[in-house]
């Protein structure tokens, strides 16, 4: 079993009979199925469940520590799908769920940052990985607030859900790098200085004039006040080494855009120091994911020959002038 761990507000622990009542809480809840978990019917599934848990022994209880109740789960397991990191068994996934009572409060996003600490630092393991379906935004901020990596969509057959339907899996792993991770979170508007720096020295490597800090901080302290700019930045031991952003605006719709909702690609910029670790990936994979979860149809962008090869990748085409991605 995974040693007990704890947060500021949690306890992570194994499972035991005696929580039987609260399991049967929060499982019977229809918003499991969100998750892919299947909610239970009466208790007897509650308990069937739990003794796989205990049985299997590769999942803690999750226990709020103010009233010593287990509202949610978070197992730790091999990753087979791995390559070489899953040959040298070095690769583990992640899964969890939580009690819909307790939404809302980052309970999850700190169980799992502190497993994400305990898998590198105590287990030594390289990669952990995680995945989500595409319709699970909470899910996905939990991932993108953890810093894990964009690393792409298994289509038609990623997941099942509980009544047997298939969709696509939306996968993510972290690397353990000299013992440190970079780390990705969304940009506020102190961050704002630095994207200036970054806009800049993006448009220079490109040979583009460069405006004003006077009207790039206008653009960003305006857009990202009424919603219409979102940026996420990559940090690592507290300096920013790279960053990506998208500006979301609508067009009248069309046959192959019903919504009109458009999501254009911007600020994709890593510092020389940082790059070939996978960080314009990861950031490219927030701008995509933000772009579903607003509905958007298309994401367009203007691509540098550097930056080519990652966007086709990623499953973008040339068009008019543009990189193109339907959604």
């Amino acid at each position: 079993m995974h040693k007990t761990l704890e947060t500021d507000r949690l306890i992570l622990r194994g499972w035991r009979r005696e929580d039987l009542n609260d399991l049967h809480e929060y499982a019977k809840n229809p918003s499991m199925a969100m998750g892919g978990w299947k909610p239970h019917a009466n208790k007897r599934a509650s308990l069937r469940a739990l003794k796989s848990f205990i049985k299997e022994d590769d999942r803690w209880a999750i226990v709020l520590k103010e009233n010593d109740e287990v509202i949610g789960q978070l197992r730790l397991h091999p990753d087979k799908n791995r390559g070489q990191f899953s040959a040298r068994n070095s690769a583990y996934a992640i899964n969890y769920a939580l009690s819909e009572d307790y939404w809302g409060n980052g309970y999850m996003t700190e169980a799992v940052k502190r497993v994400i600490s305990y898998a590198f630092d105590e287990m030594h393991i390289e990669l952990l990985g995680v995945s989500h379906y595409p319709h699970n935004d909470r899910s996905r901020r939990v991932i993108e607030r953890c810093g894990f990596h964009y690393d792409g969509i298994i289509e038609n057959k990623g997941r099942k859900n509980v009544n047997g339907q298939v969709f696509d899996g939306v996968c993510y792993s972290i690397l353990r790098r000299r013992g440190e991770t970079m780390q990705m979170r969304p940009a506020n508007t102190n961050d704002i200085p630095v994207l200036v720096e970054l806009r800049k020295r993006q448009l220079m490597d490109e040979g583009e004039g460069v405006p004003s800090d006077h009207h790039l901080v206008h653009y960003f302290t305006a857009a990202m006040a009424d919603g219409s700019f979102a940026a996420w930045v990559m940090e690592e031991q507290g300096e920013i080494a790279a960053t990506g952003a998208a500006c979301f605006y609508a067009l009248p719709p069309t046959f192959s855009n019903p919504t009109g909702r458009v999501a254009y690609v911007t600020n994709m910029y890593t510092k020389n120091e940082y790059r070939r670790r996978g960080a314009a990936t990861a950031l490219l994979g927030m701008a995509i994911g933000e772009a579903k979860a607003r509905g958007c149809g298309v994401v367009r962008l203007h691509a540098s020959e550097d930056g080519r090869p990652i966007y086709r990748k990623a499953g973008f085409v040339d068009s008019d002038g543009y990189m193109m991605r339907k959604l």
